[in-house]
């Protein structure tokens, strides 16, 4: 201090004052010298401290007449407030239009801009630590911007010669100083930037994250506290770093992050590995103490030198404002509180969460006047039922609410409903210049800025409060004086408070705002202080002074343009404030002295201050992990308070507990920290040790908390909680799966055949087959009577198209009793069935073996017994003895009729059989074959003896020579029988049957009747078909579900299409015979498998929407299908069914194959290995979700939800695996929820209110309101004592997805997943959701505090009410009304997952919710045909389709990206139209990119007709379809 006194200090800076008489029109520019100024100041000050009575008269007089002309100038304004809107608006857009230019301005490159002291500190700061005290302005961060370009350069060398990677971190000490100087690094330097801050999207709690930002980033721009908790949890080390600039650096003190990061990490890091450090301030002292001591404690705590220079040009390009006192009148001492105030305060004084703003208006009734202290109540209360909710909630959460009785709880919240109503009804008045309605400051202020404005319109001016209320209430008070040229907004912080929280993108938005002249006036806190880079900023007003000389150094840099004026509001006649103005004003110019005179290579000291602040690091405990991630007691708070955080995830609803322990003399202290009640942490809190401050005693308690949660487990090797909400590394886990297809073994044969092989059968079961055409047959067939070893399954009737396509149902019926078999009437079935069947219809003779035989096939008894017992019973034995012997050739002499209407075989050629009528007269077995017979392969045409024999030519030849045919044998009228034996499908030519001419004399007859021989041909099909059933039926027999049909089984595993069926495309390759595609099955499946998931999750999980999404995608991702599916002990992909009938597969196995095709030599048993088919992952887990609803669908005509869902959930768990679904039954699922205690307590009088009102309208009265509450409470309502409506509206999305879609699915039973998929996106739209809530007037309900969104619902709530008034509204009207708020259709949700919670998982209550408020809108689904084909992909499918007539498209894309190395892989989706792709899109998500390619296809399609999309496309589709 001896040597700052011995200084000789320059003249005091140039400040001058002006009386309240005297504006700024008045003042002129003084040119005298610095002494004189000085002389002239002192005599002012002496003057004003003391003036005359007549001083004293003229000054009132003069202050009338101006007040008098202020209102005259006001009211004119008024009159001309039209014309001055054209003004200023002409004015807002030239400036808007200049707005660009001024963004690039501030942040222009400065790197060019080199001055001489600029150079000479970047060579310095090259060399050592440093620390440069240099004026706002004056190009600090050029400087900056120098040595990081530097270190980058140095950097690259390093790297290439393979040394430690290291990065660069600036440090700025407030979000909108990280983000301006981010731009400016970013103008100004090649490497672009990585900005970091606390409410970034990046996430900072992950190694792996800082890693990534290492890898890809050598420059990152952060808040210090960012720096500080990366390395405290060891993310990062001080070695990592090569440069750590400091903006701002006079915060460097204490316990401010700048300080612990040199203490903790700095000064711990080996010297040779230390980084460079670089400071930037505009005063290295941020204090009233000594100035030498301040500066030098500043140096050891940054371990570098404070620089700077005196280089008088600094002066050109950093100008100085000039110093002026705002005089104004002394304020009232005491003024009696408003009306609004006082009826308030008899209201509601019991109420806490108000005090600050009692206090307030209090205060602000003498500062700023009776009309600012009643605006007050506008940003404490609020001027809606949603603003003024957060007290209400503020209020339950207190002790004192918790004290009351609960009669005297529902007062105390009628009360504050009478509060609250009060304000909102209140009517303020138009504010004017008088006392009656703003104090002698504010009006002074008013007259000050009027005037500045009048002479300067271009004005930029900043005028700094303390507080954020009075920045609202002076900003609103502007607004409505309506002064000319002025547009006012406000800056406030963004940290949280009570009143009016300000988001950072608002903060941004009105700083852009500012600097492009939209707005030219801001009422600034603190926020506006430090750094805040506005160039044309011209006037600067502290309405609240400053109380440090940092802080008036500071905010008078904010005036940068030259001639600024930077004005002190000083009460008239108060010494104190004078004297604390002219201080600050002394102390700057000592501080700058101070800095001229610092020795240029000063070493650096090992001072008190940063001997004392180890001291105090080390006194307390500290324990680092394996990782390095240090715990002291500088960050016990911190790490305790982010734990705490972290069990809300697990159901916690409050923060850590202090309660304080005083020893008996009162010298010591002790806390005790208790962590909020949860189910998953098992420590619950500590106590810790005796300190001498309470500051210590807390952290004491707060380090051995997190001591015990390290040793427990709880806190990571990063000191990070391991309840922390985690994000999976692939949120779209559902579509995470290639789109490549893998050949997999499809089964052919169900293992029911393998039952009972070798053994000698003496008991049967029987199926009958019967068939009912729709119209005659020509060929009548018979009833088919199939014996088996074991019983078959119940069979659906199924289809099959006979000769001319003529549509037959197949019906099969068991007999319900076992038949009595014996040796020789099983030894006759084996006969006929190979004889018969396989030898005459099949051209297949196999070895006789009755106990390999997998089936018998008999004609049914004529008289078949109602109680049938034995073979005989139901098969025609006579008609089996047919087959002992041969077949009957031709012989002379016979009579022709033994050859009439008979099933013929060809014994030369399997391929050719007959149906026989009549002998055609006058016809000779040498007369030409008839011209009506087409051409037939192997079939000769000259005579009609040739066109019988199927012998080959050289052969034929010389059974001519050897035999002679039998001239007098008869021709016959005869029907060819066709090849098809896939009769489940329509013939493609319906030529099943050729009418011809034979001789009978190479032929035989079969041994059977016509009827059944009939039946027989149909047989290759009808087998497969059942055994693709029984397939089936084994897959759900092996999954242990029971009571799903045959039909239902297979329509799960049928895939008739080549393509995966993403969005439902049209089938560009079917599979002709194959039933019913699994895709409506998977449709209802997927729904049901998201609910039950969804409960269960919701049941076992405590954590948010997003944490649940995760833990679901989990479960129900087709990776995790797919991945249970093919399991070794399920391989459901093998009963798949992709593949049509195949005419190699259908015969019987474990037979010897004699004769026939496909015999060989040393005849073998017959085994039909696995087939291959090719699947996708996709289809593979889509048919898992089609099992799921064919069990679902089995048993939907259930009445009770625990029958009608038990079979669905346990199906789901078979095929989900997840210990998060280990449920079988809907009261399973039920028995899981366990409700959290917040949600039991029934005196809650808010939540009771809303219960009735929400029962008038919807029907159900909830028994739990407080669960109703929280399905009201947004997520922007942070006061509230019950959780948001997140959790609920998950579960209830599930909830009604389900309900909508089930519906949709029994009433329309044809309808394919495309058409059920795009009118259930009806159902379940934002558009429907939201006016469904505006009609049960959940808008009026809902707890929401976010004005903007609270002005959309109401926006959007008189839209709807508009709409419902109308006496012609439509069911549909919802679709006509735009921009619905999300929030609103959130409500239905989250009231649908209330209902089903608080009815104790009551699904009935669900449906009636559906029936009654839903179902009347969709009776009429055609109504929103339009509406569904909206969509591009919808709309494009469609018009290929329909418009088109084109059947061969698609969509392909190559699958979700998968995150390889951090780097996402782009994917690529394309609209392919005959093999041609024509459009494609790129993107990150295969839904969007699919979207896009849609949209660029219709582009191209516009304007297309339909025999040009035909040439263009060579599409034929609808030429083949005829």
């Amino acid at each position: 201090m001896a040597e700052v006194a011995s200084m000789s200090l320059p003249n005091p800076p140039l400040i001058l004052i002006l009386p309240k008489q005297q504006t700024l029109s008045s003042m002129q520019e003084i040119t005298s010298s610095e002494a004189d100024i000085a002389s002239d100041a002192e005599s002012a000050v002496s003057q004003l401290d003391t003036p005359s009575t007549e001083e004293k008269e003229d000054s009132d007089t003069l202050r009338n007449d101006t007040h008098r002309a202020v209102l005259d100038r006001h009211i004119k304004h008024q009159q001309e407030k039209e014309r001055q809107k054209d003004v200023d608006a002409d004015t807002v857009d030239k400036e808007q239009q200049e707005y660009s230019t001024t963004i690039e301005a501030e942040s222009a490159r400065i790197i060019d801009k080199v001055r001489d002291y600029q150079q000479e500190l970047f060579e310095r700061a090259k060399s050592e630590n440093i620390i440069a005290v240099l004026d706002t302005g004056s190009g600090k961060t050029l400087i900056a911007c120098l040595l990081i370009k530097h270190v980058l350069d140095q950097e690259l060398l390093d790297r290439a010669e393979g040394r430690r990677q290291r990065i660069v971190f600036f440090l700025a000490n407030s979000v909108h100083l990280v983000q301006q100087q981010a731009r400016v690094l970013a103008n100004n330097l090649i490497d672009k930037p990585a900005v970091l801050y606390g409410n970034s999207k990046n996430d900072l709690w992950k190694k792996s994250n800082w890693n990534s930002i290492r890898e890809h980033n050598k420059l990152v721009v952060c808040t210090p506290a960012i720096l500080d908790q990366c390395l405290m949890h060891a993310f990062l080390n001080m070695q990592d770093i090569s440069l750590l600039v400091f903006d701002e650096a006079h915060h460097a003190k204490k316990d401010h992050p700048y300080s612990r990061l040199i203490r903790s990490y700095y000064l711990k890091c080996p010297h040779e590995h230390r980084p460079r450090i670089f400071g930037m301030t505009a005063s290295a002292v941020d204090s009233k103490g000594d100035i030498a001591i301040t500066a030098k404690n500043l140096e050891e705590i940054l371990q570098a030198k404070i620089v700077t220079t005196d280089d008088g040009s600094l002066l050109s390009f950093a100008p100085k404002p000039t110093n002026v006192k705002w005089l104004y009148p002394r304020l009232r001492t005491f003024c009696t509180q408003t009306d609004l105030y006082s009826n308030l305060f008899m209201k509601v004084q019991f109420c806490e969460a108000l005090k600050q703003g009692f206090v307030f208006a209090s205060k602000a009734t003498v500062e700023l006047g009776p009309w600012c202290a009643d605006r007050v109540w506008k940003y404490v209360i609020g001027c809606s039922a949603h603003e003024s909710s957060r007290i209400s909630s503020k209020f339950e959460k207190s002790q004192a609410y918790a004290d009351l009785p609960d009669g005297e709880r529902t007062q105390a919240m009628a009360a504050l409903d009478e509060a609250f109503l009060l304000v909102r009804n209140y009517v303020h008045p138009l504010p004017q210049l008088t006392s009656e309605h703003l104090s002698s400051k504010v009006i002074r202020l008013c007259e000050e800025l009027a005037q500045h404005f009048q002479n300067n319109p271009n004005t930029r001016a900043i005028v700094f409060v303390e507080e954020r209320l009075k920045a609202l209430v002076l900003h609103d008070c502007l607004s409505q004086l309506c002064i000319p040229h002025i547009r006012s907004g406000t800056l406030l912080g963004i940290a949280g408070t009570n009143f009016e929280a300000i988001s950072m993108k608002h903060q941004e938005q009105m700083l852009q705002r500012f600097r492009a002249g939209l707005i030219n006036l801001v009422f600034a806190t603190s926020v506006a202080d430090e750094g805040l880079d506005i160039p044309q900023c011209n006037l600067c007003v502290r309405f609240d002074l400053c109380k440090t000389t940092i802080q008036y150094m500071q905010s008078k840099g904010r005036a940068r343009m030259k001639g600024s004026i930077f004005a002190h509001m000083v009460e008239d006649g108060d010494l104190k404030q004078s004297g604390e103005v002219d201080y600050q004003l002394d102390n700057e110019m000592y501080i700058k002295k101070w800095c001229s005179s610092l020795e240029p290579d000063r070493r650096l000291g090992q001072g008190t201050e940063l001997t004392k602040l180890l001291s105090k690091d080390s006194a307390g405990q500290a324990m680092r992990t394996a990782s390095g991630a240090m715990l002291d007691y500088s960050n016990a708070l911190l790490i305790l308070a982010r734990f705490t955080a972290s069990l809300r995830h697990t159901g916690a609803l409050t923060s850590e507990i202090y309660e304080e322990e005083i020893d008996i003399h009162d010298t010591l202290f002790r806390y005790v920290v208790r962590l909020p009640a949860n189910s998953e942490c098992q420590v619950r809190g500590c106590r810790g040790d005796w300190k001498p401050n309470k500051q210590l005693a807390k952290r004491s308690a707060a380090f051995g908390c997190c001591y015990l949660l390290r040793n427990k487990g709880y806190l990571n090797d990063n000191l990070d909680s391991i309840f922390r909400k985690l994000k999976p590394e692939n949120l779209n886990a559902r579509l995470a799966v290639t789109v490549k297809k893998e050949a997999y073994d499809m089964q052919v044969k169900p293992t029911a055949w393998q039952s009972h092989l070798d053994v000698f059968p003496t008991e049967l079961y029987a199926t009958i087959w019967s068939f009912c055409p729709e119209r005659k047959l020509k060929h009548q067939v018979a009833p088919i009577v199939m014996l088996t070893k074991a019983p078959l399954p119940a069979m659906p009737s199924f289809c099959a198209y006979l000769e001319d396509n003529v549509k037959t149902d197949v019906m099969l019926n068991c007999v319900p009793k076992v038949l009595q078999a014996s040796q020789e009437q099983v030894n006759q079935l084996t006969t006929f069935t190979l004889r018969a069947v396989f030898s005459d219809v099949f051209n297949k003779v196999y070895a006789f073996e009755p106990e390999k035989m997998s089936y018998w096939l008999a004609p049914l008894a004529h008289n078949m017994s109602s109680d049938c017992r034995n073979i005989e019973d139901v098969a025609d034995m006579p008609a089996l003895k047919t087959a002992q012997g041969e077949r009957q050739k031709w012989e002379s002499g016979v009579s022709s009729k033994v050859w009439t209407n008979k099933f013929i075989c060809d014994p030369l050629n399997g391929r050719f059989h007959y149906f026989t009528g009549d002998v055609a007269p006058e016809v000779k077995i040498t007369d030409p074959v008839p011209d009506s017979v087409p051409h037939i392969a192997q079939k000769k045409r000259h005579n009609i003896i040739d066109f019988s024999n199927s012998l080959w030519t050289a052969t034929k030849k010389r059974a001519t020579e050897e035999h002679v045919y039998d001239y007098t044998q008869p021709v016959l009228h005869a029907d060819l029988i066709g090849t098809r034996r896939n009769f489940l499908d329509q013939a493609a030519s319906a030529k099943d049957i050729i009418p011809c001419l034979i001789a009978p004399e190479t032929l035989q007859i079969a041994r059977m009747s016509v009827e059944f021989a009939a039946s027989c041909l149909l047989w290759p099909a009808l087998i497969h078909r059942i055994e693709a059933y029984m397939i089936a039926i084994e897959a759900f027999t092996k999954l242990d579900l029971p009571g799903v049909s045959a039909d239902l089984a297979l329509e799960a595993f049928t895939k008739d299409a080549d393509n995966d069926n993403q969005e439902q495309q049209v089938h560009t390759s079917g599979k002709r015979g194959m039933g019913k595609n699994y895709e409506r099955l998977e449709f209802i499946g997927d729904s049901l498998l998201k609910m039950t998931t969804t409960m269960t999750v919701f049941n076992r999980t405590v954590c948010d929407e997003e944490g649940m999404h995760c833990r679901r995608m989990e479960i129900l991702c087709n990776r995790n299908l797919f991945n249970v599916a093919t399991a070794e002990d399920l391989q459901l992909y093998k009963y798949a069914r992709t593949l049509a009938f195949d005419r190699t597969t259908w015969y019987p196995e474990n037979l010897k194959l004699l004769q026939g095709r496909g015999a060989r030599k040393d005849p073998i048993r017959m085994v039909h290995e696995p087939v291959s088919q090719d699947l996708g992952m996709k289809t593979i887990a889509d048919m898992s979700e089609a099992i799921i609803g064919a069990v679902i669908t089995a048993t939907a005509h259930l009445s009770s939800q625990n029958n009608r869902f038990d079979l669905g959930i346990k199906a789901v768990t078979k095929l989900v695996r997840s210990a998060d679904h280990d449920v079988n039954s809907w009261s399973d699922i039920a028995a899981q929820y366990s409700a959290p205690a917040w949600s039991l307590q029934t005196n809650d009088p808010i939540a009771n209110d809303r219960a009735q009102a929400v029962a008038a309208k919807t029907g159900y009265q909830f028994r739990y309101p407080r669960l109703l509450r929280s399905a009201l409470t947004h997520s922007s309502d942070m006061n509230s004592t019950v959780p948001d409506l997140q959790r609920l509206e998950f579960l209830g999305d599930a909830i009604l997805d389900w309900v909508c879609i089930s519906w949709l699915f029994n009433t329309n039973p044809t309808r394919n997943p495309q058409w059920l998929t795009e009118h259930k996106m009806a159902m379940v739209s934002n558009k429907f959701l939201a006016a469904l809530a505006v009609t049960l007037d959940f808008d009026k309900f809902v707890f929401v505090t976010t004005a903007k969104l609270i002005a959309d619902i109401q926006t959007y709530a008189i839209k709807v009410r508009e709409g419902l008034a109308r006496p012609d509204c439509p069911k549909s009207f919802w679709t006509e009304i735009e921009s619905p708020p999300k929030a609103l259709s959130d409500l239905v949700e989250s009231y649908l997952g209330a209902v089903l919670v608080d009815s104790g998982f009551d699904y009935s209550e669900i449906e009636n919710f559906f029936n009654k408020h839903v179902k009347h809108f969709f009776e009429d689904i055609s109504e929103y045909d339009t509406f569904a084909n909206r969509h591009p992909t919808t709309y494009l499918y469609n018009k290929l389709s329909h418009e088109y007539k084109c059947r061969d498209y698609g969509i392909n894309d190559s699958g979700d990206p998968v995150n390889e190395g951090g780097i996402e892989v782009e994917i690529v989706a394309g609209v392919i139209v005959h093999g041609s792709v024509i459009a494609e899109s790129r993107g990150t998500s295969a839904r969007y990119a699919r979207v896009r390619a849609s949209k660029n296809a219709l582009a191209k399609l516009d304007g297309l007709s339909r025999d040009e999309f035909r040439r263009k496309f060579g599409c034929n589709c609808a030429l083949r379809d005829k």
